[in-house]
């Protein structure tokens, strides 16, 4: 069997294109997005017909969902297999996720349910994986080692807050409700109800302030500007303004390192609080998941059922997990025994204290979660379920 991948440098890249090879079955690439990212939709088809002319493979296999693509595959006949990896994916509100020859992979099972339900007829939730290979690279050493207590490693949201940018121009009352919003959601973070409760007036003042967005996505499917209100504006602010509250709460008590790329000036300076540039995913990164006492994972709310890449890189590198609760943290990780989580910041206080005094536990644990990584949850793994999803359904090659 052969797989066509078409290629825009997502990090996930490589391990899916070995997970495919280990399963015996050969791959060549599309990769001029890797380095041209002003690529246009048309000339995207016309790579992908070239490449299609030229290999003829039995599939194309993208991380994300590229609708150009999918056009082609259509034409073309052959499957077009698309596993995503972020959320939201406004992609997969386009006619094309609807063509039999789509079949897309989707890690939250909220959003394989809403694209299932306006029409992609091959849509299935897959969980992220990870290399348990993470486990073995070299500590980091200096300044940037993690501490004795908890480690975040990601984003501040606050380079990637479209709210923010519109905030001002927005009526007073539209602040107030968002300002509202934002208090209620992020101290309720295990249901996304922010799209059912937003007013219309909110919807209709943020598209009017931002019509890009909405322009380009806005006409997909009904409600479609309130969905793109709430999680692509909402839930971004969400995220920049939980994410340092929640940093600068547990610093206050413990050993805190940071590792991120955005703006910390929203981080309170204390004799807790170290704060480092972000590190490299390949390198450095698993190795602070390994070395760190506690991983602080923290979900992005319209991530509405599923668990972001970083559970898995942590459980990958031999780290102890400790996350915001999700609705598929059972299936994946068995709470208490193999990650832990929280639904507080209280709570979240109170199992950092606990675990920073007992180190066999978390050990234990940590250990656990790589154990049931390495059983369930590589890409391999991933690339089987796939590769079987879909051939299950048309016969062997």
């Amino acid at each position: 069997m052969k797989l066509l991948v078409y290629r825009y440098n997502s990090i996930c890249e490589p391990y899916m294109i070995e997970g495919f090879r280990k399963l015996g079955i050969e791959t060549d690439a599309v990769s001029r997005e890797m380095t041209d990212k002003d690529m246009l939709p048309s000339q995207r088809v016309r790579l992908v017909t070239e490449a299609l002319e030229r290999i003829k493979p039995d599939a194309v296999f993208s991380i994300n969902f590229f609708p150009s693509v999918a056009e082609v595959c259509r034409i073309y006949g052959i499957p077009y297999l698309a596993y995503t990896v972020d959320c939201p994916v406004l992609e997969l509100f386009s006619d094309q996720t609807g063509y039999d020859t789509s079949h897309i992979f989707m890690f939250d099972a909220a959003q394989a349910s809403l694209v299932k339900s306006l029409g992609c007829k091959n849509a299935y939730h897959l969980p992220l994986a990870g290399d348990p290979s993470f486990a073995t690279l070299q500590p980091l050493t200096g300044n940037k080692a993690p501490g004795k207590g908890v480690s975040f490693v990601g984003s501040l949201y606050n380079e990637k807050d479209p709210y923010a940018v519109i905030k001002d121009r927005l009526p007073g009352e539209v602040q107030g409700e968002c300002d509202a919003l934002t208090i209620a959601q992020t101290g309720l973070r295990e249901a996304f109800f922010t799209e059912k409760v937003l007013s219309d007036g909110a919807v209709s003042s943020i598209r009017e302030a931002s019509p890009q967005l909405f322009d380009d996505y806005g006409g997909s499917f009904k409600g479609a500007d309130r969905f793109i209100t709430a999680h692509c504006f909402l839930g971004f602010h969400m995220a920049a303004k939980e994410r340092p509250e929640l940093i600068n709460f547990l610093s206050g008590y413990f050993e805190t390192d940071i590792y991120t790329n955005s703006d910390t000036s929203v981080l309170q300076r204390n004799g807790n609080l170290r704060i480092h540039s972000g590190v490299k995913t390949l390198t450095e990164m698993p190795s602070v998941f390994r070395d760190s006492p506690i991983n602080l994972n923290l979900t992005m709310l319209p991530i509405q059922t599923g668990l972001p890449q970083r559970i898995f890189d942590i459980a990958a590198s031999g780290g102890f997990i400790m996350t915001d609760r999700r609705e598929e943290m059972e299936t994946c990780f068995e709470p208490g025994a193999e990650a832990e989580c929280f639904s507080s910041a209280e709570e979240l206080l109170d199992k950092c204290s606990y675990y920073l005094s007992h180190d066999d536990e978390r050990k234990r644990i940590a250990k656990a979660g790589f154990e049931r990584l390495k059983k369930e949850h590589t890409w391999e793994h991933r690339a089987s379920r796939i590769i079987m999803t879909v051939w299950g359904k048309r016969g062997s090659l």
